[in-house]
């Protein structure tokens, strides 16, 4: 049936005249939103949102490489990929989270119980990254060896959202209405990086948002966190850790992980830290910057002309970069 101009018109009109008060009230309790949720009736909702993107899916798909039935494979593995990733988000007994919804790969996933709760929501915002991660690298790409691996990027971010459900006649989705589902989207960085904003990061609890636990993971060894905080807690500040050319840093890293590799794997674990938090535990560090900075004409630190997407970025802490 072609569409009409003035018969839309009239569809919008007579739509807009029968449509009740939309009601929009603070979630206070547990409840199931695909019920609760429609066109009028809103909740206000605090939660973490989480989008996790298949980074090199478009590549994968326009780069020529698949034809029949390889392309058949691809398609395949895209939704036994959505499928699997959906279950981790939803299973009750780890994330009990809600998949709000897939775009191609693109997983947006909402965690808002239990209610209010910043550190808990947080950590599964942050968890459910690094799951997603681990699984593609060890489960599903060996799972399919006859396309090129799936890289997967991520970012969350914490806060309000309007939760309504939108849709015509009965397909109505989920949607989610707010800075923290726009942002956690907008902050997704290159192949492979995993980002919060701030947040989520001041609501992790200090086991997920130690230092030395960042740089194990950056080196893809989270078991090896608790070694790292031991040689940590034997000196007054990271520094004082290269005392000797025998025991330096990257040292007793090999010590603890053969595969380690300094330039490489220094230089993730140094973006994933930050220089922040750089600065906050390295006096020496800090004063060298200070002189530096105080070197600098005033100008290098005006804002530029496109100050919104600096902010995003410089306000996004990279816990797992490409």
């Amino acid at each position: 049936m072609a569409w009409n101009y003035q018969s839309s018109l009239e569809r919008i009109k007579q739509h807009v005249e029968t449509l009740q008060d939309i009601e929009v009230e603070k979630l206070v309790r547990e409840a199931d939103l695909e019920g609760l949720l429609s066109e009028t009736r809103c909740r206000q909702i605090y939660g973490a949102h989480t989008y996790v993107a298949v980074s090199n899916f478009s590549k994968l798909c326009s780069d020529g490489a698949y034809a029949g039935a390889d392309y058949k494979r691809l398609i395949q593995g895209a939704h036994i990929y959505q499928r699997e990733v959906a279950r981790i988000v939803e299973g009750n007994s780890i994330f009990d989270g809600l998949r709000v919804h897939f775009q191609e790969p693109k997983l947006h996933a909402l965690f808002y119980r239990p209610i209010d709760a910043s550190e808990e929501l947080a950590s599964r915002a942050l968890l459910l990254q690094l799951v997603v991660k681990d699984f593609v690298k060890n489960v599903f790409n060996p799972a399919f060896p006859h396309h090129d691996n799936f890289i997967v990027s991520a970012g969350s971010a914490l806060g309000d959202v309007i939760g309504t459900r939108n849709g015509h006649r009965g397909d109505r989705e989920l949607l989610c209405l707010g800075a923290p589902a726009n942002y956690a989207a907008k902050i997704i960085g290159t192949w492979g990086s995993l980002r919060v904003d701030d947040r989520v990061y001041d609501a992790l609890p200090g086991d997920l948002r130690d230092l030395r636990t960042v740089f194990a993971t950056a080196i893809n060894q989270p078991h090896l966190a608790g070694a790292f905080q031991r040689v940590r807690d034997d000196f007054p500040t990271p520094e004082d850790l290269d005392d000797d050319p025998a025991t330096a840093p990257s040292k007793r890293v090999l010590q603890a992980c053969r595969s380690y590799r300094k330039v490489l794997h220094g230089t993730i674990a140094a973006r994933g830290i930050g220089i922040e938090a750089m600065r906050r535990e390295c006096p020496h560090f800090r004063d060298w910057l200070e002189r530096l900075e105080a070197l600098a004409p005033d100008w290098l630190f005006t804002p530029p002309l496109f100050p919104g997407a600096l902010r995003r970025l410089s306000r996004s802490r990279v816990l797992l970069p490409e």
